[in-house]
């Protein structure tokens, strides 16, 4: 059976036990892993809020290089990762982002909003275009299947606007490497682009 690692945390009145994700979270440290849901979304959106309070109200807010770090072991999932994207590009916390294993689709996307970009030395991070998910089509008219067509074009330019605009690469070079097939990277390979600052050996 498996048990959600704990912590023992010692005080004036004695030591207590704390759950791993608690100890990271008053750490200003957070996880996204897995496949992004809108739970995910909303459960990571609801500490970065409270943690943006706090140190608002402490004053920290301005003082230190690293308000948060949010370390990223996702295979992507779904388009409200742009919830979170927005939130970490236009929050006045400074925001970290460590791939600790791999970044894949809406990952990566989220991985780009961080202030800070930094990857594990054999992580990796890859980007495609947005693929329609949403169940059988056997039914939809030919209005709804071009309606499902135009909002897949929309959202495949809303990745080369950020992709470009957050590494510099131009929507030429990144249209022609995530059309059609998926674009992985290693992360020298990241560095080198632009998409990562730097290799990091230790979280």
């Amino acid at each position: 059976m498996f048990r959600d690692p704990s912590i023992g945390i010692g005080g004036k009145d004695g030591s207590r036990l704390v759950s791993m994700e608690d100890y990271m979270f008053n750490d200003r440290k957070l996880w996204l892993q897995g496949r992004i849901t809108p739970d995910t979304v909303d459960s990571l959106l609801s500490q970065l809020i409270i943690i943006e309070e706090d140190c608002t109200f402490s004053g920290i807010i301005n003082q230190i290089d690293v308000n948060v770090t949010i370390y990223i072991s996702s295979p992507g999932g779904s388009l409200t990762s742009l919830n979170l994207y927005d939130y970490l590009l236009h929050t006045p916390l400074k925001i970290r982002t460590v791939v600790t294993g791999y970044a894949y689709s809406a990952a990566a996307l989220v991985f780009l909003a961080g202030s800070e970009r930094c990857l594990m030395p054999y992580s990796r991070v890859m980007f495609h275009e947005p693929c329609f998910s949403g169940g059988s089509i056997s039914n939809e008219s030919i209005e709804g299947i071009d309606y499902i067509c135009d909002d897949l074009k929309n959202h495949k330019e809303t990745a080369l606007n950020i992709i470009s605009e957050r590494t510099g690469l131009s929507k030429k070079t990144v249209r022609g490497k995530i059309t059609n097939r998926k674009w992985f990277l290693n992360a020298d390979e990241a560095v080198k682009l632009g998409i990562a600052d730097k290799i990091v050996h230790s979280l």
